[in-house]
């Protein structure tokens, strides 16, 4: 028997969802529904489903942001549900993952969970990593930072910069907070570089929009707003200046 966690921050498709499992899903005997992506990653760290249905648009984060903050290594098995068949679900085409249209279909249901049962966990696992190696980033552009137990929304406008330091990364913002999350800074860079930021070195991401000027003293290194200055590599140097219209 199967135990499911469903995940969507709309009572009726959740609902929909349950009833569906219920009627044509029978080896599914237990199923734990959450409207808020947060509650079901408390969830998660006490609890460890056979199935997760994941809403891919949700307010709070999307799919692709929760399994970031969950982990790959922990995630369980996930079956995506979404009401739009848009450029996301072209993704999980590629890589033949899962996902469900809403209002669910009950021969797409039962044949999801078949699946799900034939794929080996290091096939599921395989996919899953290649799809968040560049994952559809969110419409609205912003980005969920993780620290502890606590998860801030930052909009990508008012990031000035972002420091590496080991597995952690240090965002600072516009208004003057610094969020230290426990990721690799790697983790964040395509996202951001695809977004307007620049890597001036090997432990520092930059926001573009920010920078002021440069300063060639003791190496060289950039004045941003805020009066933040980060450091420039050698390695980097000439993608730098190239961005600045330098020589």
């Amino acid at each position: 028997m199967m135990n499911a966690l469903i995940v969507d921050n709309e009572f009726m498709p959740a609902e929909h969802l349950e009833r569906m499992i219920l009627r044509y899903c029978p080896q599914i005997e237990e199923r734990t529904i959450f409207q808020k992506p947060t509650e079901a990653l408390l969830f998660l760290r006490e609890n460890q489903p056979d199935v997760v249905f994941l809403d891919i648009e949700m307010p709070e984060m999307n799919a692709f942001e929760f399994i970031e903050i969950v982990g790959l290594e922990n995630m369980p098995p996930i079956i995506f549900t979404t009401a739009y068949s848009n450029y996301a679900v072209q993704a999980f085409k590629v890589q033949a993952l899962d996902y469900l249209l809403k209002p669910v279909d009950p021969d797409d249901l039962v044949a999801a969970v078949k699946r799900l049962e034939s794929v080996s966990p290091k096939e599921r696992e395989k996919k899953l990593t290649e799809l968040m190696l560049d994952p559809p980033a969110p419409e609205d552009g912003r980005l969920v930072l993780a620290n502890g137990q606590f998860y801030h929304f930052a909009q990508m406008d008012e990031i000035i910069r972002v420091e590496g330091n080991g597995s952690y990364s240090e965002f600072f913002l516009t208004d003057g907070r610094k969020i230290m999350t426990s990721k690799h800074l790697k983790s964040y860079s395509q996202r951001l570089l695809d977004k307007g930021f620049v890597r001036t070195h090997q432990s520092h991401l930059v926001n573009a929009r920010f920078i002021e000027g440069f300063n060639k003293a003791d190496g060289g290194e950039l004045v941003l707003k805020e009066a933040h200055r980060v450091p420039i590599s050698t390695r980097l140097k000439s993608k730098v200046f190239e961005l600045l219209g330098l020589k």
